[in-house]
Formats: C-alpha cells, sequence, structure tokens
C-alpha cells in the first residue's frame, strides 16, 4: 500500500508509471544475465587453480618418486 501512496505523491503520468514499470521487467532479468557469467568466471578460476595445485603437487610427487628410484637402481650408480 505505501508504493501506491509513493507513486500518487510523486504524481507521475499513468504512461511513464507504465514505461517504468515495463523498464523494470527487462533491466532486472538483463542485470541478472550479466551476473551469470561473473559467477561462472568466479567457479572456474577457482577450479583452474585447484586444479594447477594438484598438478603442481602430482608433479613433484613424481619427480621424488623417480629420485629414489634412480638412487636404488644400480644402473644409474658412478
Amino acid at each position: 500500500m505505501d508504493r501506491l501512496v509513493l507513486i500518487r505523491r510523486l504524481r507521475l503520468p499513468l504512461p511513464l508509471i507504465a514505461v517504468l514499470s515495463v523498464g523494470a521487467f527487462v533491466f532486472v532479468p538483463l542485470a541478472l544475465l550479466t551476473v551469470v557469467p561473473a559467477i561462472l568466471l568466479l567457479f572456474f578460476s577457482l577450479v583452474a587453480g585447484v586444479g594447477l595445485v594438484l598438478s603442481s603437487w602430482a608433479v613433484v610427487e613424481l619427480l621424488a618418486f623417480i629420485e629414489r628410484w634412480m638412487e636404488r637402481d644400480g644402473r644409474f650408480r658412478l
């Protein structure tokens, strides 16, 4: 009820009210559609960061394994 009182106090013409209401129905979904790619970008950046950390850890573990193998294998002794 308060909104109706506010609209009556502003004394806006009816066509302007109609245009503003239609604009709100267009603007709000468009604003939400611009937020969705930003959220996806944050999510994919987070996933890529976690993948980079896990891949780096796996490479370090692989190099440690190769080092232990080379220390045990007689073919690599001088």
